[in-house]
């Protein structure tokens, strides 16, 4: 039983059984090149509570005879330094701690010895990527996973050319497909919500296997996206995200995308929040410990105004010191909603 999240409920506790995880664990090891091969020492700082450090991590170095260096937390001078002592080759981690690695004069230093890094539980954006790339000459490969699919499902390792923004190809063995909102495969090029299927998922939710895949196998992610036209997934949203503004979808990883181009802004999360005019207003919470807040405001103004429809903007925007996160790098934005709920209602300036 692990326990994943939702934007919209409490978590709830998935049934995966051992022909699941076993599964999963074979499907990624199909994949050419590698995640993890025979000789690799990776690193194990992901929680292994949670579905990618245990079996995308674990599961993978048993499968194949790997050795992996276990760090009880994450601290981003003490990670880096038991990577460089360890000779760490492959770097399983979460988005949350490349900005922390990006502000390391060393880094390259300590990337010396490391062939691949990998990043799942969370998007991770464009720009961080390439900069820490550019810096280190490390390829930094993503994923898309859920804790019930045991839980990878693509990876930019299984395509032989992953598009930029795109989250790869299918793993072997993992059928994968989009349905619009009546139950049909979109046009090209149009998002549907992403939809699975294969042994490694789940048996449904403890105790009653609610949820559990139809009677075909198929199980619907709440996630939204599109295939490229080499059948690259892409992501737009969680379905239960998407913001409605006077009629129009506002998917929040676009906003966020946006604003991550900004210079010096670190991380960004997008809500929506209720409004008497439109229905609901995009409002964006910003990090950039370098800037004033007036200046980072400015700035994601200038910039959204630049990239983005009117609908699409954020009618306000939070500058922070800190974002909300699960051990797994993920942002709370359920917390981010509480916090709106309490100024709506005047508890908060």
């Amino acid at each position: 039983l692990l326990y994943t999240g939702s934007a919209v409920d409490l978590p709830r506790a998935a049934m995966l059984t051992h022909r699941a995880l076993l599964a999963n664990i074979e499907q990624a090891a199909a994949v050419r090149p590698a995640m993890v091969e025979a000789g690799d020492v990776v690193l194990g700082v992901l929680p292994l509570f949670h579905v990618y450090g245990l079996n995308a991590v674990l599961g993978s170095v048993l499968r194949q005879g790997a050795t992996l260096v276990l760090v009880d937390h994450f601290d981003p001078l003490g990670t880096l330094d038991v990577i460089a002592a360890r000779g760490v080759t492959v770097v399983p981690v979460a988005p949350a701690v490349f900005p922390h690695w990006l502000g390391v004069d060393d880094l390259a230093t300590s990337m010396a010895g490391v062939r691949m890094v990998a990043s799942g539980s969370a998007p991770l954006a464009r720009a961080v990527m390439d900069e820490f790339t550019a810096r280190t000459g490390v390829p930094v490969h993503q994923g898309y996973g859920l804790t019930e699919a045991a839980p990878v499902v693509t990876s930019t390792l299984a395509s032989a050319e992953p598009a930029a923004g795109s989250l790869g190809s299918a793993l072997p063995g993992v059928g994968l497909r989009l349905v619009d909102d009546h139950g049909l495969e979109p046009e090209a090029g149009d998002p549907g919500e992403v939809e699975i299927r294969g042994a490694n998922l789940f048996s449904g939710y403890w105790p009653d296997g609610a949820g559990a895949p139809g009677p075909r196998g198929w199980w619907a992610t709440g996630d939204v996206g599109y295939l490229d036209d080499r059948g690259h997934l892409v992501l737009v949203d969680r379905a239960a995200e998407v913001v409605v503004v006077a009629g129009f979808s506002v998917y929040p990883r676009e906003v966020e995308a946006v604003i991550g181009q900004v210079p010096d802004v670190l991380e960004a999360a997008v809500i929506g929040v209720p409004d008497e005019a439109t229905g609901h207003a995009v409002v964006a919470y910003v990090r950039a410990p370098d800037l004033e807040a007036a200046t980072v405001i400015g700035a994601v103004r200038a910039r959204c105004e630049e990239a983005l429809a009117p609908f699409k903007r954020p009618t306000r925007i939070e500058v922070v010191d800190e974002l909300p996160t699960t051990l797994a790098g993920r942002v709370r934005k359920g917390e981010l909603r509480q916090l709106e709920r309490r100024r709506a209602l005047g508890l908060l300036e």
